[in-house]
């Protein structure tokens, strides 16, 4: 069978007739390429230049062979037209779909607060992550959760962690460094002062904005 295949938008994609811009369509000049190695007659045949008079013959084969497209034969020729009715003719799109990336890529959400920002990655029903950013010298309030059981890992800079025995009525305060563990359990108050430009992972249960209680105001 011979087969006529237009060039731009079809197995290149082309803007504002930039041609010497053009991108190829990897997905479709495979699926021509294996008709050619069926035995098919390919033609490109493409209407570059036929309103401007420009001759893109030379850089229209340049491209081909760069994109190593298998052909027979190329043809400058096809005229500028909007709309083409023919009883053999197909559109591209339904001919060759070419099937949407798939990705399981999420944006994060970045909330920045006085003392730094939360860059938070993931938060649903189960569990929450969280990568927590102090400025040197900063702080945030003294706080507890009665919903949040929260744990977290040192992973830049120092801390100083102040927190509250509820039991016994005591604060305590002592020095967080890089790869120290500490877990926050539910209606414990708790607060952080960074000595330096310091962040932190935070693993947790749910995270609800009603759910911050504070006691002592923090940057």
């Amino acid at each position: 069978m011979r087969y006529f295949v237009d060039l731009d938008n079809t197995l290149c994609i082309t803007t504002n007739s930039e041609y010497i811009n053009s991108i190829p369509i990897v997905e479709r000049i495979e699926e021509v390429n294996r008709l050619k190695e069926a035995g098919h007659t390919i033609v490109i045949w493409t209407a570059r230049g036929s309103k401007s008079g420009t001759n893109y013959t030379g850089l229209t084969l340049k491209q081909l062979a760069e994109w190593n497209v298998k052909y027979d034969s190329l043809l400058m020729e096809k005229p500028d037209y909007d709309i083409y009715i023919d009883d053999k003719s197909h559109n591209v799109d339904a001919f060759w779909p070419i099937m949407e990336e798939k990705s399981k890529k999420e944006a994060p959400i970045i909330v920045e607060k006085g003392w730094g920002k939360e860059i938070i990655f993931v938060n649903n029903d189960e569990y929450c992550g969280k990568v927590i950013c102090f400025e040197a010298n900063k702080k945030f309030s003294m706080h507890y959760h009665l919903k949040k059981k929260e744990t977290w890992f040192i992973s830049k800079g120092s801390f100083e962690l102040l927190w509250i025995d509820t039991a016994a009525g005591i604060t305590y305060k002592e020095k967080l460094k890089v790869g120290d563990v500490i877990t926050n359990e539910r209606g414990a108050p708790h607060q952080l002062i960074a000595l330096e430009y310091s962040e932190l992972f935070e693993v947790s249960t749910k995270h609800y904005d009603d759910d911050s209680f504070r006691i002592v105001k923090g940057n």
